[in-house]
This record gives C-alpha cells, structure tokens and sequence, in this order.
C-alpha cells in the first residue's frame, strides 16, 4: 500500500476533532464552574452588606429595636437596597429578600441580636430555605 503523501488521512482529521472536542468540554467545565464560584461570592456579599446594612438600620432607628425574644422583618426597601440584581439574570430584583432580627435574653446588660439574612432570588435560595445567622 502507497502512503499518501498530499494530506491527511480520515483517521487522522477524526483523532483532532476529537482531541479538540475533549479540549473544550474540560474548557466548558472549568468555565461554568468559575462562573458559579463568582456568583455565589456576589451572593455572599450582598448577604454581608444586608447583615451590615440591618445593623446601621437599628443605629439609625434605635426605637425600632426587638424586645427580648422578639422578631423584627426588615425588608430590602427598609435598607435601601431595593436594587440589588441577580449576577445570574439582570431582571431578577430578589425583593423578596428580608433580615429577620432576634433579640436574645440579655446577660449582664449585654444585647445579643440574631441576624437571619434571606436573599432570595430566582436561581439563589428561591424558596428562602438556605438563610445565612449572624450573631452580634
């Protein structure tokens, strides 16, 4: 049998294709898994900031503050951040999102607060479940 000399063979066009196909599943993979890691620190810092911005809130508001053993709702408008978008659809306000805020029994004359911080978004904790606990 004579080797051709002029080009490729279909077994090697096929061994490429291949290769390059597999090249970019692992690229496809890596990516969407980079993409999840990024939003899901968005997430965390919007969680922060709505830990961060209820404490301002009582600083502000300090009549507002739970009895002992009470819950208070602070909603997204209360905090003024009714404009926090979904990294993962720029459409998505998550306004369903809220911080409950729990007062402990206080020892010594020390306020211990519960935060319960609920973002809430279409792909992120849609059905308000998964609730990040800061405690002060």
């Amino acid at each position: 049998m004579k080797m051709n000399k002029h080009g490729y063979t279909l077994i090697e066009l096929l061994t490429v294709l291949a290769l390059i196909a597999i090249i970019a599943g692992v690229g496809m993979i890596a990516y969407n898994g980079y993409i999840t890691s990024a939003s899901n620190r968005v997430y965390a810092s919007y969680e922060d900031t709505m830990h961060a911005e209820a404490q301002m809130y009582f600083i502000d508001n300090p009549a507002l503050l739970p009895s002992r053993g009470e819950t208070v709702r602070i909603s997204l408008n209360a905090l003024k951040m009714e404009n926090i978008k979904n990294p993962r659809d720029e459409k998505d306000l998550c306004s369903n999102s809220y911080v409950d805020v729990i007062r402990q029994n206080d020892v010594n004359n020390v306020i211990t607060m519960n935060y319960k911080v609920c973002l809430i978004c279409n792909s992120y904790n849609s059905d308000g479940t998964n609730c990040k606990t800061y405690t002060n």
